[in-house]
């Protein structure tokens, strides 16, 4: 990641980079929703549907045994895949929540003052948070989750009371 954190530092004025680490600009910048969260719901949702599918194709004697089994395999076959694609997401969001509980510590060059907190978030909001936003409701969605990541990784350097001005920035 380091070629990447020194390609974006030109992008910033230098004081940017006394509050922001580029790690972090270019973390935020380069995940997405499938890196943050697995649909879960939405997943067993789908495999359910296919269950009951299966069970009534079983029970409908009015379809040939021909078309029976094959819509039985297919049925079966996509539930394989949704499960093997769940699986997947699973190990990847793993893979990269570990990732960034490495890096978290190293995100945010905060001074100990108010006010340099105050700066960072300052920071945060308007060269990360604000201009995803508004890019599509996904990346809305993305920042959003985000957030409550970086804020169920470590509360020691940000705490809640530091983001509830994002949230209501956000949400209003």
């Amino acid at each position: 990641m380091t070629p990447i954190c020194e390609a974006v530092r030109p992008l910033c004025l230098p004081r940017v980079w006394e509050d922001l680490s580029p790690q972090f600009f270019a973390t935020f910048w380069s995940l997405t929703v499938y890196d943050l969260s697995v649909p879960s719901a939405a997943y067993e949702r789908e495999v359910q549907r296919l269950k009951l599918a299966i069970q009534q194709t079983n029970e409908n004697r009015d379809l040939p045994a021909s078309k029976r089994k094959k819509e039985l395999d297919r049925c079966t076959a996509l539930m394989d895949k949704l499960l093997e694609e769940e699986k997947k997401q699973k190990d990847h969001n793993e893979r990269i929540m570990a990732r960034l509980t490495q890096e978290k510590d190293g995100w945010f060059l905060c001074r100990s003052a108010k006010l340099a907190k105050t700066e960072t978030i300052t920071q945060f909001l308007q060269l990360c948070l604000f201009p995803r936003c508004v890019f599509t409701a996904t990346d809305a969605l993305f920042c959003a989750r985000f957030v409550q990541v970086r804020l169920n990784l470590s509360k020691k350097i940000l705490h809640f009371q530091d983001f509830k001005m994002i949230f209501g920035l956000l949400y209003s």
